[in-house]
C-alpha cells in the first residue's frame, strides 16, 4: 500500500493546495494529449505538469505524471502510473480507491463499476470538509490513469463542465 499511498499523496497535495479560489479567464475548451499518456480528454486551458513522482515497488521503477488546471474553482487533475509491471485490475482499483479516500482525508461517498474500450475503471466520489470529489480510474497492464475533478464546497456550481471533463476521456489502452 505504500506505493499507492505516495502515488495519491501527489494528488493530495496538488488537490489542498489549489482549493482557494482563481481568477482565471473562463476560455474555449481543447483537447489534451499529452506524449506518452495514451489518452485525449478535453480541458478549459492548457493543463500544467506537476513534477514526475518517481519511485519503486518491488525493485521496478513506478513513474506518476499528473497534469492539473483550475478554472474557476474547479481543479481538474488527469494523470496516469506506470508501474511496468502487469496489475491485478481489482486490486488496483480498491487500492487506487481507498489510497485516494486517504490521502484527501475524506469519506467515500459513492462508487460504481465503470469501463471504456474494455479497459476496466471505477467512479469514485468523496468528500472531505472542504471539498467534493470526482475520480475516474482506470487499469490496463501496467497503467492506472486517474481523472479528478475537485469542487470546493460552497463554490459555484458548475456541473456542465465537470460533465465535459468527465466524459471526454478517451483512452487509448496499451495492448
Amino acid at each position: 500500500m505504500g506505493i499507492h499511498m505516495r502515488c495519491r499523496t501527489v494528488w493530495l497535495a496538488v488537490v489542498l493546495s489549489c482549493l482557494a479560489p482563481s481568477v482565471l479567464a473562463q476560455s474555449d475548451w481543447t483537447l489534451f494529449s499529452p506524449t506518452g499518456g495514451n489518452f485525449t480528454i478535453s480541458v478549459p486551458s492548457s493543463p500544467t505538469a506537476l513534477p514526475v513522482e518517481r519511485t519503486t515497488l518491488n525493485g521496478k521503477a513506478v513513474e506518476t505524471i499528473l497534469f492539473r488546471v483550475q478554472e474557476g474553482n474547479l481543479i481538474y487533475l488527469c494523470g496516469w502510473t506506470e508501474y511496468n509491471q502487469r496489475m491485478n485490475v481489482k486490486g488496483e482499483l480498491d487500492a487506487d480507491r481507498d489510497s485516494f479516500v486517504k490521502s484527501v482525508k475524506g469519506r467515500l461517498t459513492g462508487e460504481t463499476r465503470i469501463s471504456q474500450n474494455g479497459v476496466a475503471g471505477r467512479e469514485i466520489t468523496a468528500e472531505n470538509d472542504t471539498a467534493f470529489f470526482i475520480s475516474r480510474i482506470y487499469v490496463a497492464g501496467s497503467r492506472a490513469w486517474t481523472i479528478v475533478v475537485a469542487v470546493p464546497k460552497g463554490a459555484a456550481d458548475d456541473p456542465q463542465s465537470v460533465t465535459r471533463f468527465l466524459n471526454s476521456l478517451q483512452l487509448k489502452a496499451p495492448r
